[in-house]
Order: structure tokens, then sequence, then C-alpha cells
């Protein structure tokens, strides 16, 4: 019998024997998945790191702490290797207006972060506190917007996030547990190290557990504002 094709009925279309049934695209992970996945889990990590090391208070004796330069340099580089990998999470939020400001407040909160470190580092040791702050003051126009960004940004990345689906419930409550600690901790009768410490250590830690395996099985719901 030949291997080819068989002899159909009368008026039955002719159809090879060995026709091959179509195969499903097998999933695979893309190099620049692996890359941002590489890049927001290190920058979660260097960015709590950071902020841990740093001093409770900002005075001229903090400027003279051990940590102060690893510190800022720290919290510094993993901002801007947070910002890198957030496209990450950009299909984890779902569609809608506050998905997308969730995603822009926090990735400019986080890209502009070395700023902020490379005045505490070459800039703060260097001058009296009076200049520093008469410095701090002309930069209030920019500086007090990207600080909102990033305070408001935070918990509402994590509130979306766990809406659409896409963050588990610890890291989308780690994320609004932070950004409501800064929104508020001003109030607290304590060192500001106190508050601004563990909130951001909590932040960049949630950040980098986005990037583990068990947080790839969520798929964000449809949905959205």
């Amino acid at each position: 019998m030949s291997t080819v094709e068989s002899q159909p009925l009368d008026g039955a279309p002719r159809a090879p024997r060995s026709a091959r049934q179509p195969q499903a695209p097998v999933p695979a992970t893309s190099d620049d998945t692996t890359l941002r996945r590489v890049l927001l889990g290190a920058g979660g990590v260097l960015f709590a790191l950071g902020n841990l090391l740093h001093p409770l208070e900002h005075n001229e004796a903090a400027e003279q702490a051990a940590t102060w330069s690893a510190a800022h340099l720290l919290f510094g580089i993993g901002g801007v290797l947070i910002a890198a990998g957030l496209p990450l999470l950009a299909g984890r939020l779902g569609p809608g207006r506050l998905a997308r400001a969730a995603y822009v407040l926090v990735w400019i909160g986080f890209v502009t972060m070395p700023a902020n470190a490379y005045i505490e580092l070459f800039v703060a040791p260097n001058i009296d506190h009076h200049t520093l702050h008469e410095i701090e003051s002309d930069m209030t126009l920019v500086a007090l917007p990207v600080a909102f960004a990033f305070i408001i940004g935070v918990p509402l990345l994590g509130i979306v996030g766990w809406r659409a689906g896409g963050l588990s419930r610890p890291v989308a409550a780690g994320l609004v547990l932070a950004g409501v600690t800064l929104l508020f901790g001003q109030g607290l009768p304590v060192k500001e190290g106190y508050w601004i410490i563990p909130a951001t250590v909590v932040a960049g830690l949630a950040l980098a557990a986005t990037t583990l395996p068990w947080n790839d099985s969520r798929q964000p719901r449809r949905g959205g504002s």
C-alpha cells in the first residue's frame, strides 16, 4: 500500500495519509524578559539594603557614619535598576488610566533616585547644613513632585496590581503599607529613620519579590479604569 495517500471514495477529497496535525506554540521566556527580571530583582534588593544601611537621621553626625556612602550608593543604583526592570510589571497591571498612572509615577520616583543620592553622597558632606538647606529650598519645585510621585506611586502600584490579579497579596500589601507609612509618617513622634527606613526596605523587597517564580503564574484580570 502506498505511504503517500490512499484512494478515496468517489467525490471525497484526497488527503495525504501523512498529514501532520498543527502543533501549539511552546511558550518561551525571552532574553528581554529575563534581563528585566534580573534588573528588577537586583534593584529591589540593593534599594532595600541601601536604605537599611542609612543612619536614622539627616545631620552632620550622620554624614560621618561609616555606612553613609554605601547607603546612598546602593539605593541610588537600586533605583536605576528598578526603573530599568519595571517594564516586567507592565503586563501585570491590566489596562486603564490608573494602571498607567501607577507605572509612570513609580518609574519617575525610582529613575530620579540617583539625583538625591548624588547630593547626599558628594555635596552634603562638603558644605554646611545651612547652605544645603538653601540648595534644597531652591530645588523644591522639582524635588517635591518627584518625592510625591514615589510616595503615591508605590501604594497605587500595589492597589492596581492586586485588583488586576497581577501581584500577589503579600507583595501588594507591602507596597501599600510602605506608601501609607511614607505619606503619614511625618506625624509620628519618632526619628524619621524609624519609619522611612522600614517603609523603603519593604518597598524594595516587595518589588524584588515580583520577580520570583511563583509570581509568574498570576495573570492580570481584564478591567480597569
